[in-house]
């Protein structure tokens, strides 16, 4: 009961209705003793006091700008601890990304030099362990990226490619490499669109699709990818069959570092980066990326819409 009466948010309110109070009341004492100033002066036929006014609208806009100034910090303050929160969040996941994949690795090697298995088994822990490998691959590389992004100094290298062609290459070359299911994803739609792509970056966002995707689909994971076009842009679908999320959330998953608190209380593990560099990416190479679903357990459609341009790479409307 205590807690809540003397909640920082419950106190900030308080201090501001008791400032606008207090600002009220010294506005109508000052104007009241001022008229009376004024009246008395006119009876006594002293010279004009009428100048004063000056004084209670600069006090006002002073008091006004100490308001706005409490208030910005109050904002600050609030941002910055909801931030801090989130990184606390945010090491706590990694250091659990890092730890399973490396005691996975660990087991297989001791089990190799324990155990001397047969060269199929031992061939088949291997294939494991890279895949694991992959995946701490993959959260470096998030980790990376995402801090040369918080920096500003992401830099691109864009080249003309056709989508369709590029995410179908893609998938043929790392769909064993992640151990991904080859028959859960299906990609459709037009071929022959080009798009200006900085193909290593576009590779990291559609890994960072894919994972979310395999991640919060508990073990049902299908996802269905297509490719259409407007006038001047083309639009990437990526359609699951997971979780989905709150429409109330959908703005907020690009964040970074941001989880659903759904996500959370289920217990699914995740950074809050992989969103937060498709929508950073795909911004830098002039796009734009957009979230929807149903709610929760209904899935997420993830379009990433970028500029249509010519094999030359100028854009088709110039």
């Amino acid at each position: 009961m205590f807690r809540k009466l003397f909640h920082p948010v419950l106190i900030f309110v308080s201090l501001q209705v008791v400032w606008f109070l207090f600002l009220s009341l010294w506005i109508v004492w000052y104007i009241q003793n001022k008229l009376r100033i004024e009246a008395l002066a006119r009876q006594l036929a002293l010279r004009d006091v009428s100048g004063g006014w000056l004084i209670l609208v600069g006090g006002s806009l002073l008091m006004l700008l100490i308001l706005l100034g409490i208030n910005f910090l109050f904002v600050s303050q609030v941002r910055e601890a909801r931030f801090n929160r989130l990184q606390a969040d945010f090491i706590s996941s990694i250091t659990h990304e890092l730890k399973s994949p490396l005691a996975s690795i660990q087991l297989y090697l001791e089990t190799i030099n324990l155990r001397d298995p047969p060269p199929e088994v031992a061939r088949e822990f291997i294939g494991h362990m890279l895949m694991e490998t992959e995946r701490l691959s993959h959260l470096i590389d998030n980790i990376l990226v995402a801090s040369r992004i918080r920096r500003g100094r992401l830099s691109l290298d864009p080249t003309p490619v056709d989508i369709y062609q590029f995410i179908q290459d893609f998938f043929n070359q790392v769909m064993l490499r992640y151990g991904w299911d080859r028959d859960a994803i299906t990609l459709s739609g037009k071929t022959g669109l080009i798009v200006m792509v900085d193909k290593q970056y576009m590779e990291m966002v559609l890994i960072n699709i894919v994972t979310n995707a395999i991640k919060y689909s508990n073990r049902n994971f299908r996802l269905f990818i297509k490719i259409e076009a407007d006038q001047d842009h083309v639009n990437l679908n990526f359609i699951d069959q997971g979780m989905g999320v709150e429409p109330k959330e959908l703005k907020k998953v690009f964040k970074v570092f941001y989880r659903s608190p759904t996500i959370r209380e289920i217990g699914v593990q995740g950074t809050g980066l992989g969103l937060f560099i498709v929508r950073d990416v795909i911004r830098a190479l002039g796009g734009r990326v957009t979230a929807s679903s149903e709610g929760f357990g209904q899935g997420l459609t993830i379009t990433l819409s970028l500029p249509q341009v010519t094999k030359s790479g100028k854009k088709k409307d110039e």
